[in-house]
């Protein structure tokens, strides 16, 4: 049985039959082999379930579920990962694109202020997150399934009132 002080990578390569759970509840940095290597192994069932804002035992009775079935999953998690992933998109203005590439810590390191749109959209649980600062900013959107041009489009405004206001560091 699955407990929540397992640690998500060990049962994510322990039990391919569970990372379609996995996927379906917004662990998508596990499909990320080095953000399992470093996220995944330092974190609990239950610390990721806080972070993503998932119910906890709905989590486990699915992930056991899964895990310990006899038949093949009936949901493969590749093909919804590569669908889910932000892709470039043209109409995008250029600056919205740019954002969505920055690393998520220099861009709160150059604009402290876009913090909040980080705890609007992701909840304050993010700045404790052992991935927080090294994924781009389109990577977060995609984590927390968040609209990536809203969030950007939201973080721009912020980041042009600081300067028109002078309020940068």
């Amino acid at each position: 049985m699955i407990a929540k002080e397992r640690k998500v990578a060990e049962v994510f390569e322990r039990y391919p039959s569970a990372q379609a759970v996995f996927a379906r509840f917004g662990f998508r940095a596990l499909f990320n082999p080095l953000l399992r290597k470093t996220f995944g192994q330092l974190t609990t069932i239950e610390r990721g379930c806080k972070l993503h804002r998932v119910p906890l035992e709905s989590f486990l009775d699915a992930l056991n579920q899964a895990a310990f079935q006899t038949s093949p999953p009936s949901e493969s998690p590749g093909p919804a990962i590569a669908a889910d992933r932000p892709q470039p998109n043209a109409s995008q203005p250029q600056e919205i694109m740019e954002l969505l590439d920055a690393n998520v810590g220099a861009l709160i390191q150059m604009h402290p202020r876009v913090k909040t749109v980080f705890i609007r959209y992701f909840g304050p649980g993010c700045f404790e997150c052992p991935a927080f600062g090294t994924e781009t900013v389109g990577f977060a959107c995609l984590m927390h399934h968040a609209n990536p041009g809203a969030f950007a489009r939201d973080c721009l405004a912020l980041m042009e009132d600081s300067e028109a206001t002078g309020d940068n560091p």
